[in-house]
């Protein structure tokens, strides 16, 4: 791609800057294909086909290198591609045909845990400089590079737009959800609240906050009549507010509309199959694909595409012109190796189960993930975002030495897991995004993802050792049981101390920067420690049961050792071997 001092261009309607590609944004030329009827009374300047053609004349070549073309590829564009328009003679847009009718995968779907009061202050990332500003809410468009006046009512799918259903409102959280995973990877803010105008506006170079505003609305004034939504090619940041705009309907037809449209704007263009305009999608269940680009409505893994798929004529890599280098991704939330690989922690009440939610970002992108146990049945499950998942899952479990234990992905479904007793130790479990042979690569597979590992947890207790002997050259002896959740039984107990002594239980907290000198751990009372004095049995033991208190944060760490009154240890006293305690 572009340099990235060149990948941040201002695109507007009229002046742009954009560096050519490496490589052709299409393999082959386009099939050329008859006009189609004209996108409505409401664009009289516009054309397309060879209509287009002539009317840029010499101007041509410009306008195709402003939009990463050669002059060649934009006339196979013109001309393989009746959605492609040339308005006035400067600007590109794409009038997108409508969708079917709404199937089964458009009913009212979300029924997560967001409230429908939050539907209109929806956010993935509100400090992100750039924007996708999904208006729901009606919009008036004047003073922008399409050159009309018009009022667009609110989104409805009920035939009002006075006012919002709650049915209504669960979609619009629905649509958000959609498109905030086809967004996942990007350091951009999918939002259904408006923001200041000036984060979607573009401006000179220096100008780092800018979107696009995506209008959610019906057809009006003629505007978008036989269309499923409309889209100027580039103008995602331009210098005047000018949206995108979607008519089609359904949580799954209209959320992928609305990535779609923000596509083009983004400067993509269509995935075709086989000579036609749009791919319509493979497959069904669970692993019915399609590309963004293309019009796989229904499907259920949606995908962007470097057009690597039987059929097609397409070779732009969508994830390079999103992003315009895979610097402006999100940086990567796990490690990459089973050396790099980020610890997976348990939490109270059950600290067997642990639970992260992730990203792959990139293609080559492999999450991995550290946890212990103690031992046992373990059960390990990854799952891809739903609604609307991009990412197809390859689960492996690795041992402490690097070896493949288990590898799991389905051929038929998007999610993976493993179930197997394991034997005390580390383990590595790796996520990555894999393809469906024969039908899509893994070059789209990216996404959110919720990685649950269920595995017997390890004793929340560790022996720093450092003991001094006493009576019988022993060295009293101190365990602990029980895990420090709220109200569970935690118990220390001493051993092999002298019969029926005197004893101090000395403890500190590492929060307190209460620490212990030398390598017999004498605490320092004057930074915060303290000793609880205790009777020693005629067994030389003594053991200490309480009930974990409430409000203890995580990763606390509580440092214990006794110290036993015995004249034959060093200055009167034997002292046991140091525990400490870390909370989960």
């Amino acid at each position: 791609m572009c340099s990235p001092t060149a990948v941040r261009v201002v695109f507007s309607l009229t002046l742009a800057a954009f560096c050519l590609a490496p490589t052709p944004l299409r393999a082959q030329a386009r099939p050329v294909t008859q006009p189609a009827p004209h996108p409505g009374a409401s664009l009289p300047d516009a054309v397309s086909g060879e209509q287009a053609i002539a009317r840029l004349g010499a101007e041509l070549p410009q306008l195709a290198t402003r939009h990463g073309m050669s002059a060649d590829e934009l006339r196979s564009e013109l001309r393989g591609d009746p959605t492609l328009w040339l308005k006035g003679s400067d600007t590109l847009l794409f009038v997108d045909r409508p969708a079917p009718p709404p199937g089964p995968s458009d009913a009212p779907s979300y029924s997560g845990s967001i409230p429908t009061s939050q539907a209109f202050l929806l956010h993935t990332d509100p400090d992100s400089k750039k924007v996708i500003y999904l208006d729901f809410n009606g919009h008036h468009s004047h003073g922008n590079g399409w050159a009309h006046n018009i009022h667009f009512p609110a989104w409805n799918s009920s035939g009002s737009s006075a006012s919002f259903s709650e049915s209504e409102l669960r979609s619009i959280i629905a649509h958000w959800e959609y498109v905030a995973e086809d967004f996942a990877p990007w350091d951009v803010d999918v939002t259904t609240e408006a923001p200041p105008i000036d984060d979607i506006l573009g401006g000179f170079m220096g100008d780092d906050r800018y979107g696009v505003r995506v209008v959610m609305t019906q057809v009006t004034s003629g505007f978008g009549s036989g269309s499923g939504g409309i889209a100027v090619l580039g103008s995602y940041g331009s210098i005047k507010d000018t949206p995108v705009f979607v008519f089609n309907k359904g949580d799954n037809t209209g959320s992928m509309s609305a990535s779609h449209e923000v596509g083009h704007a983004m400067h993509l263009l269509h995935d075709g199959l086989n000579g036609s305009t749009y791919h319509p999608g493979t497959g069904s269940g669970a692993t019915s694909w399609g590309p963004i680009m293309g019009a796989p409505f229904g499907k259920t893994v949606v995908q962007w595409s470097s057009g690597d798929y039987p059929g097609s004529s397409t070779s732009q890599l969508d994830l390079y012109v999103i992003g315009g280098a895979p610097t402006n991704l999100y940086p990567d939330d796990a490690g990459d190796s089973l050396a790099e690989a980020s610890p997976l922690a348990g939490a109270c009440p059950d600290v067997s189960a642990r639970s992260v939610d992730g990203v792959i970002g990139w293609f080559t992108d492999v999450d991995a993930w550290s946890f212990e146990t103690s031992g046992g049945f373990i059960s390990i499950t990854a799952n891809p975002h739903t609604p609307g998942p991009n990412l197809d899952i390859e689960l492996a479990l690795y041992d402490g030495t690097g070896a493949l234990l288990e590898i799991d992905q389905p051929g038929n479904a998007t999610h993976a897991a493993i179930a197997r007793n394991l034997p005390a130790g580390s383990y590595v479990v790796t996520i990555d995004g894999v393809g469906k042979s024969g039908v899509y690569s893994d070059y789209g597979s990216l996404g959110q993802y919720t990685l649950s590992v269920d595995a017997p947890a390890v004793g929340a207790f560790t022996d720093l050792g450092n003991g001094l002997a006493g009576s019988g050259g022993l060295v009293p002896v101190l365990s602990g049981t029980g895990l420090p959740c709220e109200g569970n039984l935690v118990t220390t107990t001493l051993d092999s101390a002298l019969p029926n002594s005197s004893a101090w239980l000395v403890y500190g907290f590492s929060q307190l920067n209460v620490f212990f000198k030398g390598g017999t751990m004498v605490p320092d009372f004057g930074a915060g420690g303290d000793f609880l004095p205790v009777a020693v049995g005629a067994a030389g033991s003594v053991s200490l049961p309480s009930s974990w208190p409430a409000a203890v944060p995580a990763g606390v760490q509580l440092v214990l050792q006794y110290w036993v009154q015995d004249a034959a240890g060093p200055a009167g006293f034997s002292a046991s071997n140091g525990l400490e305690l870390l909370t989960p």
